[in-house]
């Protein structure tokens, strides 16, 4: 079995890395890990998954911010499941494809679970593998929520610093 690829992308200045295994054939199968793991963990489930499997597997693992080999958050920064989201978000626009499948597990699954309820014409398949499920509030008021939240952040890559004449 090959290894697999190293790739970053940009969060808003954060460095995330992923791992790549295959060729962008087909659906690209996502693989979001839990709390205090990384994307090193899937390796045994890729190489079973891959020698399983007849059809050739685009399949990418992501380490969440402050995981693995991508950038912990600065001073200041904070971990809250809206932040994964936007990584996973990003990661997803820039593979430039119309669906993908997400398999997440426990905290991978909580990010995987509200990113489907955000963007579900973006996931054609999910697994959920222990995970907490959304934190407790109306259930309908949370997609609308979330892509309000990632639709300002966004948007603040646009605004202007406000300067003051004096203090």
């Amino acid at each position: 079995m090959s290894e697999p690829r190293d790739h970053f992308i940009d969060v808003r200045g954060l460095k995330i890395h992923s791992l790549e295994w295959g060729e962008r054939e087909g659906e690209p199968l996502l693989l979001i890990h839990g709390f205090l793991d990384h994307a090193r963990s899937w390796e045994t489930f890729v190489a079973c998954l891959r020698k399983q499997s007849a059809a050739p597997k685009w399949i990418i693992a992501p380490d969440c911010r402050g995981h693995g080999d991508s950038r912990w958050v600065g001073a200041g920064g904070y971990y809250h499941f809206p932040d994964y989201l936007l990584d996973l978000k990003t990661l997803i626009e820039s593979l430039a494809v119309p669906k993908v499948t997400l398999i997440g597990h426990s905290m991978g699954g909580t990010i995987s679970f509200l990113y489907t309820g955000t963007y579900p014409n973006k996931v054609g398949k999910l697994v959920l593998v222990e995970g907490m499920g959304p934190q407790p509030m109306a259930f309908s008021d949370a997609p609308p929520r979330m892509e309000k939240w990632l639709a300002e952040i966004k948007g603040l890559r646009h605004r202007r610093v406000m300067e003051y004449p004096t203090l």
